[in-house]
């Protein structure tokens, strides 16, 4: 069984932004650092301005508490940067001819087929697949991600390419 699809960049962003804000153990840091570096920065500022503290003193609370406020400003911005700087390379990374992805249910393994060139991921090592309301996700055991759109397909279905891999990784019992 095969499936064939196109790369989008609508789709490349909403994998990104999923897989980036539920990575397990660093969803609350990557939510919460930034605004928290922010809000430690604009304290640390205000204290800066007392007149009555050494300069010395003021300087250096002024100085970390600007230098807290821009890097959390970053960690804050950074997916969404991550973002635009792929949506300036577009025409490159999503052209007919690179951004066309083929998988295919081999007798031992699951094939993926890219421009950079194929992948064979082996069915012991496919960890889990993650239902989406948009597609699925196909998780390895080294944690890696194979999206799959529901929708936009070249070639193939979707629903019966997730039906046929979740019963070669699940076979019914005897």
């Amino acid at each position: 069984m095969k499936l064939t699809y196109r790369r989008t960049f609508s789709q490349f962003a909403d994998n990104y932004l999923s897989g980036y804000y539920s990575a397990g153990a660093q969803t609350l840091r990557r939510v919460a650092y930034g605004p928290l570096l922010m809000v430690v920065g604009s304290l640390l500022v205000v204290a800066g301005r007392n007149p009555q503290s050494f300069i010395l003193w003021r300087w250096l609370l002024t100085l970390g508490g600007l230098t807290g406020l821009v890097y959390g400003l970053f960690v804050t911005l950074r997916p969404f940067l991550d973002l635009a700087l792929v949506y300036l390379r577009r025409d490159q990374y999503l052209a007919i001819e690179t951004g066309r992805i083929s998988l295919t249910l081999g007798p031992e393994a699951l094939l993926v087929d890219e421009a950079g060139g194929a992948l064979e991921v082996p069915y012991k090592d496919i960890d889990t697949i993650k239902y989406r309301s948009d597609g699925a996700w196909i998780i390895t055991k080294s944690d890696h991600l194979i999206a799959i759109p529901a929708a936009d397909l070249i070639e193939g279905d979707s629903d019966a390419f997730l039906a046929q891999l979740d019963l070669i990784l699940n076979p019914p019992e005897e």
